[in-house]
């Protein structure tokens, strides 16, 4: 694929990340991910034209809605969550790229949550406290991606993982789930964080 040819469409996006996995441009675990995501949501969303989806004048949010609706039989809703992020991320990260090709570089997204905040002039010393504890957590978390998951009715946890999360790492992190698991709830501090999931549970007396 040249640069100067480059062409916004759902084709030009599975062929840039063709492209920027052989040029070492993004890791390769990372693009085949953003790619797979992006196919799956561009041929349920427009299966008789997607590669020549304009990727200009689409709203990814609608595109990914519509593809969470047309899929919610085929995937589990952690997956549907995670093949809609991959897409938009796709999407935009594409669109610069071809804004300013020859000085593009890959940058992950941060989480919403890992955004620096502004702090009150008269902020006392226990913001400044629980401000030098978020800085902590974002430069902690800094290239990861926060992956809200249903475990069950009426609790949803989060997930902080690197957005190159290669298939060894999530098979040890999925052993490490499971053997967390207890056949009654046990107490756990609120909010507690274990290997980038956080998690929150109640004590049943």
């Amino acid at each position: 694929m040249e640069d100067t040819n480059l062409e916004p469409t759902g084709k030009g996006l599975i062929e840039f990340l063709e492209h920027a996995s052989k040029r070492g441009m993004v890791n390769g675990n990372t693009a085949g991910g953003l790619r797979a995501a992006s196919r799956e949501v561009l041929t349920a969303v427009e299966p008789q034209g997607w590669e020549a989806v304009d990727l200009r004048t689409i709203d990814t949010e609608d595109f990914a809605t519509r593809f969470e609706r047309l899929r919610a039989t085929k995937f589990k809703p952690d997956s549907l969550l995670v093949y809609k992020s991959r897409f938009r991320n796709a999407v935009q990260m594409y669109l610069e790229y071809i804004k300013s090709p020859s000085v593009w570089k890959y940058k992950p997204e941060r989480p919403a949550a890992a955004r620096k905040k502004p702090v009150p002039a008269h902020a006392g010393k226990s913001e400044e406290s629980d401000t030098m504890a978020q800085g902590s957590e974002t430069r902690a978390r800094s290239g990861s991606i926060e992956y809200p998951f249903p475990l069950r009715q009426g609790l949803v946890v989060k997930l902080h993982l690197p957005a190159d999360l290669t298939r060894p790492e999530a098979k040890r992190l999925a052993a490490f789930i499971d053997a967390l698991a207890v056949d009654s709830a046990l107490a756990l501090p609120a909010h507690a964080v274990s290997n980038g999931v956080e998690v929150s549970r109640t004590v049943e007396r």
